[in-house]
């Protein structure tokens, strides 16, 4: 599940002031981004971080989450997942208009979630998005296969749904389809 950045809570956003004099982070149009926009002028203060307060996982466990950022230097990232440093990671993706990926094993807990990126003393690099998805071994294989009768309806975040809703993602047969 791809979670966008400027879909993400910055702790320390404001609009009233020069956010550079401040060090605040903002929410900035960018071509290069998968959206086309990024969340920047992140960290040098613990406040100033990127939060995702609702990833959701229907049975908790294992995940792979892969950061899409933007530096032209070293920078570091914290990742902390509920509360709970995950790792800190240093990146670079060779250009401030060139989005690179880094991935980290994070566990998720039954439910929503709160993902977190920060860094307390520095600047982070600026940030596209996170994507979210199972580990290998965290996928579980269904006891029975889904037959052309039976349909499993759910919202964009993965969370089971009624039936009678428009904009959802409904499983049948096996297969994915958004209606």
């Amino acid at each position: 599940m791809r979670y966008e950045a400027e879909t993400a809570y910055i702790s320390d956003y404001q609009e009233t002031k020069n956010n550079q004099q401040e060090q605040t982070g903002i929410y900035e149009a960018a071509d290069y981004c998968s959206s086309g926009y990024k969340a920047g002028w992140l960290g040098r203060s613990e406040r100033n971080d990127l939060q995702w307060e609702n990833v959701y996982s229907h049975n908790g466990g294992e995940y792979q989450l892969t950061i899409g950022f933007i530096s032209g230097e070293n920078r570091n990232i914290t990742v902390s997942v509920n509360g709970q440093r995950v790792q800190t990671i240093n990146v670079n993706s060779g250009g401030w208009q060139r989005v690179a990926q880094r991935t980290v094993s994070i566990q998720l807990q039954k439910g929503n979630n709160v993902v977190r990126l920060s860094n307390a003393t520095e600047w982070l690099p600026d940030i596209d998005y996170i994507d979210i998805v199972p580990a290998t071994n965290n996928i579980s294989t269904p006891r029975s296969p889904l037959s052309a009768s039976r349909t499993a309806v759910y919202d964009l975040q993965g969370r089971p749904v009624d039936d009678g809703l428009n904009n959802v993602i409904v499983v049948t047969d096996g297969r994915k389809v958004i209606r």
